[in-house]
């Protein structure tokens, strides 16, 4: 499902649609919507984004006992409420029989038909993610999810920022979350009838929200042999899948399967946009940051399509997620907060761009030739009479 989203957007805009999300901690789950069609400009507030879950490490309960439990995924409001959806140690049923890997750590989550994953890999919405590394040790800001902008081609008014926090860890659980590992977002209404492997993301306008299971592909601390799981642990892509596609980025890199650990993750069936945790190119013991030539620091963000042999760093924000981008600096310039690592934990997209400045005025030129119309007939009128 790909979304015209210029064309909607322009219905938005002319309909000067607005929201106000309640902005109360709460514990329990409490949905507080009214929830937005991610076709709106800007950078909507999480309480607007139906279907929002994520991942911990190590995995935990949501309210109200935040009690450890691996393989849990927790649903949240927003406003700090939480609740249990998913667990996928418990769903563990793979058609291969094998048992479930031990220790279960969940460390990327994804929708089969994530919402926005084509537009957010063509650099048209805004992509949020976080930062941290899976296991440990905690660094800084590990439990804020960040967004940036998609390369807007207009002028946008002031204040503007590039990159922000999208949720701070109050937003998030008011338990605050160790660190956000996996993360999805726009899940479907809820029903019951169907299963959770064929549920896939659409938009919520109305409310109340339920918490919805829909987190159907995910990724494990490790990557025992496999690195995107299906929800009942079937194997979607081998860990010497990933080695193999993003090897002829990094030429003279020793870059073996064995040293592969999925981390952020996005998917449309045999699509996906993830991440990795940082890999020792050069097997010094160390990991470089921003120097391809030494190691994969975990700033890097591939797109890996089906139809091509091998994956492609993604352009988002007018700038490529590769190694030599510096994530830390970049954050920091634009939020004050300096994240204690490169690595990107968590990835998802929730909103779209301003128009283009032919599309921004035609909007303004029919609404002035519509006042101009509507004046004339006045004037007309006035003079008949």
């Amino acid at each position: 499902m790909k979304i015209t989203h210029k064309l909607l957007f322009s219905s938005w805009l002319l309909l000067g649609v607005t929201v106000a999300p309640s902005q109360v901690l709460a514990g329990p789950f409490n949905s507080p919507g009214p929830f937005v069609n991610p076709v709106v400009d800007g950078v909507p507030l999480p309480p607007q984004v139906p279907g929002k879950e994520y991942s911990e490490d190590p995995d935990r309960n949501g309210n109200p006992s935040h009690t450890a439990n691996p393989g849990q995924v927790i649903a949240w409001d927003g406003t700090g409420g939480t609740t249990n959806t998913s667990n996928f140690f418990g769903l563990w049923n793979p058609q291969s029989g094998t048992a479930a890997p031990d220790p279960f750590q969940v460390d990327a989550l994804a929708n089969k038909k994530d919402l926005l994953f084509y537009e957010v890999i063509e650099d048209e919405v805004t992509l949020v993610f976080s930062t941290g590394l899976p296991g440990g040790p905690r660094t800084d800001y590990d439990n804020y999810i960040f967004y940036e902008r998609p390369n807007f081609k207009v002028l946008l008014p002031s204040p503007y920022k590039k990159i922000g926090v999208w949720a701070t860890p109050a937003q998030i659980n008011q338990v605050e979350p160790n660190n956000v590992e996996g993360l999805e977002l726009w899940a479907p209404v809820k029903d019951a009838t169907v299963p959770l492997e064929q549920r896939i993301n659409s938009v919520l306008l109305q409310g109340p929200e339920v918490p919805v299971d829909d987190a159907n592909r995910y990724s494990l601390f490790g990557d025992p042999l496999c690195s995107v799981f299906k929800s009942n642990g079937d194997c979607l892509f081998l860990k010497a899948n990933i080695a193999g596609a993003i090897t002829p980025l990094f030429p003279g890199l020793d870059i073996t399967s064995a040293k592969i650990d999925l981390d952020g993750l996005m998917t449309w069936e045999n699509d996906i946009l993830f991440s990795l945790k940082p890999i020792d190119g050069n097997n010094d013991g160390i990991i470089t940051d921003n120097d391809p030539s030494k190691d994969l620091d975990g700033g890097e963000i591939f797109v890996w399509r089906s139809t091509e042999s091998s994956a492609k760093f993604l352009i988002h924000g007018g700038h490529v997620w590769d190694t030599v981008f510096n994530v830390k600096d970049t954050v920091e310039f634009w939020t004050g907060l300096r994240p204690g690592t490169e690595n990107i934990d968590a990835l998802e997209a929730v909103a779209v761009h301003t128009p283009e400045p032919s599309t921004f005025l035609s909007l303004l030129t029919l609404g002035s030739l519509g006042a101009a119309s509507t004046l004339k007939r006045k004037l007309k009128s006035s003079k008949s009479d």
